[in-house]
């Protein structure tokens, strides 16, 4: 359970993640 700013993030590497973040 990371924090959405954390995810976020990520989503710069994962673009799927985004989905997730949104």
């Amino acid at each position: 359970m990371d924090p959405i700013w954390q995810c976020c993030e990520r989503v710069k590497e994962n673009n799927r993640l985004k989905l997730k973040c949104s």
